[in-house]
C-alpha cells in the first residue's frame, strides 16, 4: 500500500511540475528589453545572438586599438554590462556627419542601437600570450552610423 501511494504521490507531483507555466522574457512596455533580458537571451541563444532595436544607457567608453566600445556599466568586465563595439566604419562616418568626440558623445546618455545582441568569449592574455582562462561578455557590433541614435 505505501509502494503505491508513492508512486501515485511522485505521479502527482511531476503531473503538476509539467503543467506549470514557464515564464518567458516580455520586452518592456516600451518594446524594448531590459539590459539583464538582453544578457539572459543571448545566452540562452549562443552561438546564436537576439537581433533587434535595444534601449542602452551608457555608463563609460574604452578604446583597443581601432575599435570604440561603449558600455552599459562602469566596469566592462562587469556581468551586468552589454559592449557596444563601434568599428572603425562607423567612427570614419561620424566623425564626417558629427565632427564630435564619439565617446563624449555616447557617455552619459541612452541610445537605441540596432543589430544583433551576441555573447562573446573574451580571453585573458597574459606576457602577449592568450591564457586558458576566459569569461563571456554581450556585444552588439555597430558598423553603419544608421545603427545607433542617441536619444537624450
Amino acid at each position: 500500500m505505501n509502494n503505491k501511494r508513492l508512486i501515485i504521490s511522485q505521479i502527482l507531483f511531476f503531473f503538476i511540475i509539467g503543467c506549470q507555466q514557464v515564464d518567458t522574457v516580455k520586452p518592456l512596455p516600451s518594446g524594448h528589453y531590459s539590459v539583464w533580458e538582453i544578457i539572459e537571451k543571448t545566452e540562452a541563444r549562443a552561438p546564436d545572438g537576439l537581433t533587434g532595436e535595444f534601449k542602452l544607457h551608457i555608463k563609460n567608453s574604452g578604446k583597443q586599438l581601432a575599435r570604440l566600445f561603449l558600455n552599459t556599466q562602469e566596469d566592462y568586465r562587469d556581468r551586468r554590462n552589454i559592449t557596444v563595439t563601434l568599428l572603425p566604419s562607423f567612427q570614419e562616418a561620424f566623425q564626417k556627419k558629427y565632427n564630435e568626440n564619439i565617446r563624449s558623445y555616447f557617455e552619459d546618455h541612452t541610445i537605441l542601437v540596432r543589430g544583433e545582441a551576441k555573447r562573446m568569449k573574451v580571453w585573458f592574455f597574459s606576457n602577449g600570450r592568450r591564457t586558458e582562462k576566459y569569461y563571456f561578455q554581450t556585444h552588439i557590433i555597430v558598423s553603419d552610423l544608421d545603427q545607433i541614435t542617441r536619444l537624450d
